[in-house]
């Protein structure tokens, strides 16, 4: 028996079952997601009762301070989603310790990075007390 090897116009249609996604490729990046969505709403949990409360008093009005708490609560999410989702793991063949290790260490790392950015934002926009 000889083994004919596929023709390029052949391999576009039937790729072979060694490229493309890995079972486990769409779960790994959900496992990803979820663990960054958890970084994200757990400390933004915890400044819920003071953020408002505290942005109120420091902006002078409820609108100027709901609006940063709500840019609060995106910013802090959209860079945990974004920095879990720059250095997937998707070619990993199924979900291990590091996968989850590097997920989370990734997630915190945007959480808390922009958590500081929001804060320095934030202060810029201040009033001045002399």
């Amino acid at each position: 028996m000889r083994l004919v090897e596929r023709s390029p116009k052949m391999r576009a249609h039937h790729p072979s079952p060694e490229r493309g996604p890995k079972p486990g490729a769409s779960m790994i990046f959900l496992t990803e997601l979820a663990i960054a969505i958890l970084v994200a709403v757990v400390p933004l949990a915890v400044l819920h009762a003071h953020l408002g409360r505290i942005l109120t008093d420091e902006c002078g009005t409820v609108e100027r301070a709901d609006f940063w708490v709500r840019y609060t609560y995106l910013v802090v999410g959209g860079c945990s989603i974004l920095f879990a989702a720059l250095g997937t793991h998707q070619g990993e063949p199924a979900i291990t310790v590091d996968v989850l290790r590097y997920a989370f260490t990734r997630s915190l790392v945007g959480t808390l990075a922009a958590l500081v950015g929001v804060g320095f934002q934030i202060m810029k926009f201040l009033p001045t007390r002399e």
